[in-house]
C-alpha cells in the first residue's frame, strides 16, 4: 500500500499547480483534470509523468478500465516501441515530442488558472450568456477593471501564502531542510557509486554537510591534490582525532608530503584499534611497494585482501597483491613458484573485474617470461585488447587508499614489444598497455599506423583522451568501416560517444551490437540499460540492468545506475 501523506507538485505543461495531498491527486486523474502524461513531483524531487508513480498505478488502472475509448497503447506502455526480447530504438512521435521539448504544452487548451477552470473545456457554450452584458467584460469601465485585477493579484497572493504556511505549519516542511536533504541523498549517491568529483561538488554546494561528514570531505580533498597543509587544518576540525579512519587519513596527508616514517607509524596506529582496518593495511603496502620492499608489501596487500568485503576493492588490492608477490619471486627465486600467481589469477581475469586490464595484462607478462607463447597466443591476445579500455577508467577506487601518479607497467609494456610473436594483435596489445600506462604519446605513435580495427579503434580512443576528438572521430569512422568485426572494442566506443553527445539511439544500437559480438559483455548491458533510463523506459533499463547484474557486482557505471533506479523508484 503506497502511503497517504506525501505532498506533490502538479505540472501541466507550462503550469504548475499544488501542493496537494495523494488522495487529492487521485481524485483529479479519476475526474480527467490530471492525465497521465502531466508531470509530479515530491518537493525537491525531480519531475516524472503520472504514469511512472507507483502511487497511482491503481488509480489509473482503474480509470482505463472504466473508461470508454481504447487508450493509446504506445503513450500508456513503453516510450520505445520494439521488439520482445531487446526493442527497437523508435521512438514514437508523441513521445519524440516529450523528448525534444522539456516543457512542450499539453494538447488540451483549456486555461490553467486553477484545476477548477478545467471544468469549463466540456461545457456547451451559453449563447445567450455570452450576448449578455453581465457576462461580458466592462472593457469600457477602466475603474471596474483595475478592480478586477487588483482582486485577483491579491487573491493569487493569499493563495501562495496559505500553501506556504500549510506546508511549513501543518506539515513541517522546511524549505531549506528539504534543500540539504537533496544535497545529502546526492552526495550520497555519488559517494557510493565512485564519483567523487560530483560527491566534493554535492558537499561544497551544502556547508552544513561538510561538518556532518568532515572525514570524508578531507578524504576527497585529498584524492584531488589539494594543498596538504589547509588539508591538515581541515582535519584538527575533526572532533574525535583518536579513529582508525582519522588517523588513516592524516597518514595519508604525511605520505603524499613525503613524510613516509610518520606516515608509516600513523597507518600502524590505525591497526592497533582495529587489526583488519584495510586502508591502513593497503596504505602499509603501498609504503613498502614505494620502498621496493616487495615480501613487507605483499605481506599487507595478502592482510588487506583477506580482510576486504568490499568486492571492488579486493580487485585493487588483488592487482597489487600480483605485482608485489611476482617482484618477490623474481628477487628470490626466479620463476619457479609462477603457477601460484597464475592460479592466483584465473579467476579473476576477463570481465570480472574492473581491474581486468590490468590482471590480464599481468598473465600475458607471465606468459612471455616463461616463454610458452603456443597456437593460443591470438587467443590470449584477443581477449586482452578485447577488454573495454573505459573499464580501467571508470573504476570504483577507494579514496581512502594512496594514489599512484605513475602507471608502473613500463616494465610489462617493454616485454610486450620484445617478447609477444604475434603481428596480428602486437600493435594493438603494446599501444593499450602504453595507454593503462598514461603513455599516451607512446602509444599514438605506436599505433598511428594501424593496419586493423583493434588499432583504429584503440588510437581513436587514445586521441579521445588527449583531447583531441577530431582524430578521434576520424579513426574511429576507420575501424567501424573496416567490415571484418573482429573486434567488440569499436562498438564499445561508438556506443559511448554517441551517448556523450545525447544520441540515445545511436548509442543503444552500438551497445546492441557489442552484445550480439558477446552475449556476457557486462558494460554492453549497463550502457544499454543507462540508454533506455535516459529517455525513461525503465521497463527496458531494469530488464538490461539485472542482465549485467549477472556477470559484475562492481562496475562503477552499473553502480550508479543502480542508485538511479532506486532514486526514480521512490
Amino acid at each position: 500500500m503506497q502511503e497517504t501523506g506525501k505532498i506533490w507538485m502538479v505540472r501541466i505543461g507550462d503550469h504548475v499547480r499544488g501542493p496537494y495531498e495523494t488522495e487529492t491527486i487521485k481524485s483529479l486523474i479519476l475526474s480527467h483534470k490530471i492525465s497521465e502524461i502531466d508531470e509530479i513531483a515530491l518537493p525537491c524531487k525531480s519531475w516524472t509523468y503520472v504514469r511512472d508513480r507507483k502511487d497511482f498505478a491503481v488509480t489509473l488502472a482503474s480509470l482505463k478500465s472504466s473508461s470508454f475509448t481504447k487508450p493509446n497503447k504506445d503513450s500508456l506502455t513503453s516510450s520505445y516501441t520494439g521488439t520482445e526480447d531487446m526493442g527497437e530504438f523508435t521512438p514514437s512521435s508523441d513521445r519524440t515530442d516529450e523528448l525534444t521539448s522539456a516543457n512542450a504544452m499539453d494538447t488540451r487548451t483549456t486555461p490553467l488558472s486553477d484545476f477548477q477552470n478545467l471544468e469549463l473545456e466540456n461545457r456547451p457554450l451559453d449563447v445567450d450568456k455570452l450576448k449578455s452584458s453581465a457576462y461580458m467584460p466592462n472593457i469600457s469601465d477602466p475603474k471596474r477593471s483595475g478592480s478586477k485585477i487588483l482582486i485577483t493579484t491579491v487573491l493569487i497572493f493569499a493563495i501562495l501564502g496559505g500553501g506556504y504556511f500549510y506546508m511549513t505549519k501543518k506539515l513541517n516542511y522546511d524549505p531549506i531542510a528539504m534543500l540539504t536533504m537533496d544535497y545529502t541523498e546526492k552526495f550520497t549517491m555519488s559517494w557510493e557509486s565512485g564519483d567523487y568529483a560530483e560527491a566534493l561538488k554535492n558537499l561544497k554546494a551544502q556547508k552544513s554537510l561538510i561538518k556532518k561528514h568532515r572525514l570524508k570531505y578531507v578524504a576527497l580533498l585529498i584524492l584531488k591534490g589539494n594543498d596538504f597543509d589547509s588539508l591538515s587544518v581541515a582535519l584538527k576540525q575533526v572532533e574525535d582525532k583518536s579513529s582508525a579512519d582519522w588517523k588513516n587519513l592524516k597518514g595519508l596527508i604525511e605520505f603524499n608530503r613525503g613524510q613516509f616514517d610518520s606516515a608509516e607509524s600513523l597507518f600502524l596506529s590505525a591497526l592497533e584499534q582495529n587489526a583488519a582496518y584495510v586502508p591502513a593495511l593497503v596504505n602499509l603496502g603501498l609504503l613498502k611497494r614505494n620502498s621496493q620492499d616487495w615480501e613487507g608489501a605483499r605481506f599487507y596487500f595478502e592482510s588487506a585482501y583477506s580482510s576486504s568485503s568490499d568486492l571492488t576493492g579486493q580487485e585493487e588490492i588483488a592487482f597489487y597483491l600480483v605485482e608485489s608477490w611476482l617482484n618477490q619471486i623474481m628477487k628470490k627465486d626466479g620463476l619457479t613458484q609462477i603457477e601460484e600467481v597464475r592460479a592466483f589469477l584465473k579467476n579473476r581475469l576477463i570481465g570480472k573485474s574492473t581491474f581486468s586490464h590490468e590482471l590480464q595484462m599481468i598473465d600475458i607478462w607471465i606468459n612471455t617470461l616463461k616463454g610458452s607463447w603456443d597456437e593460443s597466443e591470438d587467443t590470449i591476445l584477443k581477449k586482452f585488447v578485447d577488454l573495454d579500455p573505459f573499464i580501467t577508467l571508470e573504476r570504483k577506487r577507494s579514496p581512502y587508499f594512496h594514489r599512484l601518479k605513475e602507471g608502473g607497467f613500463s616494465y610489462i609494456c617493454e616485454d610486450f614489444s620484445k617478447n609477444l610473436s604475434s603481428e596480428k594483435f602486437k600493435t594493438s596489445a603494446v599501444g593499450l598497455c602504453l595507454t593503462l600506462n598514461k603513455e599516451y604519446n607512446k602509444s599514438i605513435r605506436k599505433l598511428s599506423l594501424a593496419s586493423n580495427e583493434f588499432e583504429q579503434a584503440l588510437l581513436s580512443f587514445v586521441y579521445r583522451l588527449t583531447g583531441d576528438n577530431l582524430k578521434a572521430d576520424e579513426s574511429l569512422v576507420l575501424a567501424l568501416e573496416q567490415s571484418e568485426n573482429q573486434s567488440i572494442v569499436k562498438f564499445f566506443l561508438q556506443a559511448r560517444f554517441c551517448f556523450d553527445k545525447g544520441d540515445m539511439k545511436c548509442s543503444a544500437e552500438y551497445w546492441k551490437k557489442a552484445l550480439d559480438f558477446d552475449q556476457e559483455a557486462f558494460t554492453a548491458h549497463t550502457g544499454l540499460a543507462r540508454a533506455y533510463y535516459e529517455v525513461e523506459d525503465m521497463l527496458r533499463a531494469r530488464t538490461f540492468m539485472d542482465r549485467a547484474e549477472i556477470f559484475t557486482s562492481s562496475y562503477g557505471p552499473l553502480i550508479e545506475l543502480q542508485l538511479l533506479m532506486k532514486e526514480n523508484s521512490k
